[in-house]
């Protein structure tokens, strides 16, 4: 007999792994911190960006099972315990499901901060004259060799379009 309780413990495993996404982009916000080599921060972004399609994936999975669950629910007989039972768990889930992914883009905007902080000081190092304009302008996607000269802090500085396109990329908005 199918358990009807069983869509549920799939959506919770749903919201548990979007929190795990969360709690190893924080790991991963730690770690470019302490990041100084090139390598590093490679590394720190390939894996914020399997993190980041792997939250993608799981949150649209959950919203559908939400989606699909508040839809059975509106075929039940009202007033039933058992409907009255399954509005609840959806209800609930749905608010963990909200908070999780609020604190998922919360992790990720704090990454994309800190990454913007580190650039910008690896920049005002170089160029002690650099504008905050400039520096959007390389975040954005221009051209760092254009605002320094200094080579690794242009190589540092090339990776940083690839970082924001993949961070926009994965918004779950």
């Amino acid at each position: 007999e199918h358990d009807p309780l069983a869509a549920f413990e799939d959506v919770r495993l749903g919201i548990e792994a979007i929190n795990s996404g969360a709690d190893k982009i924080a790991a991963l916000r730690s770690q470019l911190a302490h990041a100084v080599r090139d390598e590093e921060q490679r590394a720190i972004m390939t894996e914020l960006d399997a993190i980041m399609l792997q939250v993608k994936r799981e949150a649209r999975d959950v919203k559908k099972r939400l989606d699909r669950l508040s839809k059975e629910n509106e075929n039940l007989a009202p007033g039933s315990t058992s409907g009255q039972m399954r509005s609840n768990l959806v209800s609930t889930q749905a608010g963990g499901f909200q908070k999780a992914i609020q604190r998922y883009q919360e992790e990720t905007q704090g990454f994309n901060d800190d990454l913007k902080g580190k650039i910008g000081r690896q920049a005002k190092i170089v160029n002690p004259n650099v504008t905050e304009a400039e520096i959007e302008q390389v975040l954005e996607g221009g051209d760092p060799a254009s605002l320094l000269q200094d080579q690794s802090v242009r190589r540092d500085l090339e990776i940083f379009p690839f970082v924001l396109e993949k961070r926009f990329d994965h918004n779950l908005a």
